[in-house]
């Protein structure tokens, strides 16, 4: 009888256990949920369209990523980094491709401190952060890290937090920019661990929290006191494989706010090309969903809408969060375009950009907005 009492109190207490290691949000990303529309508007504050001015020498590539932030705007690609101001003038060109000291041999990522002071750029070239003054726009430090960092964020004034890629070891630390301090066993909680089908991790702050979300879980983690604890288990099923041609769902995860988040699921198909197993995407049958923080509920959004472009968004591809700035990206094509199609917008768009008239080679415009 003892015995047997003992067995129940345990299985209690184990029971009671796994419970309280599951109290976060389950988002079901498969089934059905009310719908909503949405504008951009709505996810962030100070929402503003900038045109990024076009001259010989800050004439932008078709292909280039930038980083969006309150006082600079940084592209690059893969010849060059370019400043702006977050009205858009140019600057100058803070680095080029090349072997010599402050040049880059392709950008693994980028990352500014919280005042804008400094940019920090991994490099395929080396496993050193070079340090920029965005004052004076010249190369000031060097930092060695323990692997080229695919993604950076900073979680205070003076941590990076950084993801190595998702091949080889793999790794995950922090760095101290002050001290340059390596802390490279960041610890994990236990939690719901499968396949989500994609190869890079996503990474958001909003206001001093830091998000993650990496390939090979089904939770979006929280960084606290150099550990990784769960906020909450995404059930998507239906995951490409990304390790074999297939075909099947992948996930988007474009904004995460400290009141609310965006998600989005789609088509894509791994095919093989040059010898590797590569993600199509495909675009096909796209999912919106809108998770509510405050009410902890889940919608499926029926319209996103750019208010400030008059521009419904079917897809989330262009619709990217570094730190806790959101911003889309127009080339000055798909604003002619726009145009043409709705020539009723043309009054509203010249007063916009204060009766500028776009040309097909001119630099995009960012439409763009802080995080709540």
């Amino acid at each position: 009888m003892k015995n047997a009492i003992m067995f129940t109190l345990c299985l209690l207490i184990f029971v009671q256990c796994k419970e309280e290691a599951k109290e976060f949000p389950v988002l079901d990303l498969d089934g059905s949920h009310p719908t909503k529309t949405l504008a951009i508007s709505d996810l962030v504050t100070n929402l503003r369209a900038v045109r990024l001015e076009t001259t010989e020498e800050s004439l932008l590539p078709a292909f280039f990523n930038y980083l969006a932030g309150e006082k600079y705007i940084i592209t690059y690609s893969r010849d060059n980094i370019m400043q702006f101001t977050s009205q858009g003038k140019f600057i100058r060109i803070l680095s080029k491709k090349g072997n010599g000291p402050g040049e880059f041999n392709n950008v693994a990522s980028l990352v500014m401190d919280n005042s804008e002071e400094k940019l920090y750029l991994s490099h395929m070239g080396s496993n050193e952060l070079l340090v920029f003054d965005l004052a004076s726009g010249y190369p000031k430090d060097e930092i060695s890290i323990p692997d080229k960092a695919a993604r950076m964020v900073f979680v205070n004034d003076e941590e990076i937090l950084a993801f190595g890629y998702p091949f080889g070891d793999y790794k995950r630390f922090s760095v101290n920019v002050n001290t340059t301090e390596i802390k490279d066993s960041i610890k994990f909680e236990e939690a719901e661990e499968k396949p989500m089908g994609n190869r890079i991790t996503w990474i958001s702050k909003a206001s001093d929290q830091v998000y993650s979300l990496f390939p090979e879980s089904d939770t979006l983690y929280r960084y606290a006191d150099n550990e990784f604890v769960p906020e909450l288990y995404l059930l998507f099923s239906n995951q490409v494989d990304p390790n074999k041609t297939s075909t099947g769902r992948s996930l988007q995860f474009p904004m995460n706010g400290t009141n609310h988040m965006l998600l989005g699921t789609h088509d894509v198909s791994m095919e093989m090309s040059n010898g590797f197993v590569r993600m199509k995407n495909s675009g096909e049958n796209p999912r919106i969903f809108y998770f509510d923080k405050v009410k902890q509920k889940l919608f499926e959004v029926s319209i996103l809408e750019d208010d400030l472009m008059k521009k419904d968004m079917e897809y989330l591809f262009d619709l990217r969060q570094q730190g806790d700035h959101i911003s889309i990206k127009y080339t000055a094509l798909d604003i002619i375009e726009h145009l043409e199609a709705n020539p009723a917008l043309e009054s509203y768009v010249s007063d916009l950009f204060d009766g500028y008239e776009f040309n097909e080679d001119d630099n995009p415009v960012l439409v763009m907005g802080k995080v709540f």
